[in-house]
């Protein structure tokens, strides 16, 4: 599958000034199969060490003793059976089960920078930042996260020009030509990119959501990974927060995007989510989707475009889910009107404008 992202992995391994690279995004967004499968094993071959951090517990219960690269390099360059050099990737995956490995990422940028290190996960920043904040935490007890001494990508669902660039790759490039050219689409053009955009519209980003609908041309197998992911992000809302009353606000919030949307005022109304409930309450779990990526904010911005940009009431604000099937899914909007010719305009304007 082909993902944009390749790209900026290809620049960063090109780079000569280059620092450990630290991948962020929400689960499920295709970050494992973007490193492992499509960069380290067409760009590596064999001369890669990929670790499971949720799986190698050898591994994390030595790192957590060994915060120094030398010894970890030891330690890695033993147990796969291969001398560590530049030409020799290494690969951290789900690191928010095994923190120090983010620490261990300034060491690596200031003693081995020639070696080529991705670390990779899901709640990365929910479990730093739990982490640094937890009560009762004794000053020796400090979390060292490598500023300056990385570089970072965030990833995304597929958008609409990777998903069709999957779909149609003829047509994308059809597309790509008349646009350089300066040319209007012909007709014949025109209605498959809209078929394979309102696909997208009712399918998504989500890869694995993608490749079944790809593979089996099948919109009810897509929307089935659909509810799976979308339960699971719900799920995962109660594992990486520390109070009950804010797990029940992050649902709440998560699954309300497309009514707070679906209205004549767009902006995001607490009210809507808890009676008598303001901007203070909610922050938190706001924040929380945020940083989890599972959910993008746009702010208003002030009238005069200043740099950087800056918010012109931290009050009115937008939340958007990050994948449009998920959105889809949420809308309850039934999915036929996605693919019938005679009822897609009859959709709300508010899935064109979250795309």
């Amino acid at each position: 599958m082909f993902r944009k992202y390749l790209q900026n992995l290809d620049e960063w391994l090109a780079d000569s000034n280059r620092k450990p690279l630290i991948i962020w995004g929400a689960r499920q967004v295709g970050k494992s199969y973007l490193i492992k499968t499509m960069f380290a094993e067409t760009r590596f071959r064999k001369r890669y060490i990929y670790v499971d951090c949720r799986t190698d517990h050898d591994f994390v219960s030595y790192c957590e003793k060994h915060v120094n690269a030398e010894e970890v390099l030891n330690y890695l360059s033993l147990a796969n059976n291969i001398v560590i050099d530049k030409n020799v990737l290494l690969v951290f995956d789900e690191a928010q089960e095994c923190l120090p490995v983010i620490t261990l990422m300034k060491y690596f940028c200031q003693d081995h920078r020639e070696i080529p290190v991705i670390v990779t996960g899901s709640m990365i920043r929910i479990k730093i930042q739990r982490t640094t904040h937890k009560r009762g935490r004794k000053k020796d007890e400090s979390f060292l996260f490598p500023v300056g001494k990385i570089n970072q990508l965030t990833i995304y669902p597929l958008n609409f020009e990777e998903f069709l660039m999957n779909s149609n790759k003829l047509l994308y490039d059809r597309i790509v030509d008349y646009y350089n050219h300066k040319e209007p689409l012909d007709e014949l053009s025109h209605t498959l990119a809209l078929n394979n955009f309102y696909d997208y519209l009712l399918v998504g980003g989500m890869p694995e959501a993608v490749d079944i609908f790809l593979r089996t041309n099948s919109y009810q197998q897509s929307r089935k990974v659909l509810k799976d992911l979308y339960d699971n992000y719900l799920s995962d809302m109660a594992l990486y927060q520390a109070s009950a009353e804010s797990i029940v606000r992050s649902r709440k919030i998560f699954e309300n995007i497309y009514s707070q949307l679906n209205k004549e005022s767009k902006n995001f109304k607490c009210a809507a989510i808890e009676k008598n409930a303001g901007i203070r309450e909610l922050r938190n779990p706001i924040d929380w989707l945020i940083l989890s990526c599972v959910v993008e904010k746009s702010s208003l911005l002030k009238e005069r475009v200043t740099t950087p940009l800056i918010e012109s009431n931290q009050s009115l604000f937008r939340l958007y889910l990050s994948d449009m099937g998920m959105f889809s899914y949420q809308s309850s909007v039934n999915a036929q009107t996605f693919i019938d010719k005679e009822t897609r305009n009859t959709l709300s304007g508010v899935f064109l404008k979250t795309m």
